[in-house]
């Protein structure tokens, strides 16, 4: 498992506003949290990102689809505004191997997303979206740089800190504009995060290669 990686995915972006308790959070959150230094600042958006991904994995011509939720809260830190991850599901083995060197620390489990629906399962809550595209409507979703924290150490080399990722060819469509026709995402209670705002949703596919980190 060598970089760069190619990465081609289809994204389903769910953003919203959310009140949550930084000082006193649920422990799953805590757990993500400390990793940020005293002088970030937590912010109130949230962004679920549930995306099918085809990637390169030990050769450029080897190819593994996979399946991902991630979870991501907006922070400021040096005045920069970043999307730091509090939680990731993946449905590939592989990609936990990888997450791990890149700072994200995934868990096992179902995804799926296709057509108009998508779900994900986590600590045996079943989230699920289904949902009404358009095919000429734009909607305004926020992306920002993910912020991450490696921590791991071999014979050879000790990686330890907040970093964001090297991201070179990066390509993407336009981000269409979808409606929620059901939601049930029982993960953000779990994770003690209300949301305050309706969801707003937006498609896009992208394409990109991911070269590695670089410390912040």
């Amino acid at each position: 498992m060598i970089a760069p990686w190619k990465f081609q995915c289809e994204n389903l972006h769910i953003q919203f506003e959310a009140e949550f308790s930084s000082r006193v959070p649920k422990p799953a959150l805590a757990q993500a949290l400390q990793f940020l230094p005293n002088d970030a600042v937590i912010g109130n958006t949230v962004l679920l990102t549930i995306s099918r991904m085809r990637s390169t994995c030990f050769t450029e011509d080897d190819f593994i689809t996979s399946h991902e939720a991630i979870l991501k809260i907006a922070i400021t830190l040096n005045s920069v505004r970043y999307y730091f991850p509090v939680l990731a599901v993946v449905d590939a083995p592989h990609s936990i191997a990888r997450g791990a060197l890149l700072g994200y620390l995934k868990d096992i489990g179902t995804v799926e997303t296709k057509n108009n629906f998508s779900q994900f399962e986590w600590k045996n809550t079943k989230n699920f979206i289904s949902l009404k595209s358009t095919h000429d409507e734009i909607e305004d979703i926020l992306l920002l740089p993910h912020l991450t924290f490696r921590n791991y150490r071999t014979p050879d080399v000790e990686v330890k800190g907040l970093s964001t990722l090297d991201i070179s060819d990066y390509t993407c469509t336009p981000t269409l504009r979808c409606t929620s026709i059901a939601a049930e995402l029982p993960v953000l209670k779990t994770l003690g995060i209300s949301p305050i705002t309706t969801y707003k949703l937006g498609m896009l596919s992208d394409s990109f290669t991911l070269n590695g980190c670089t410390y912040v």
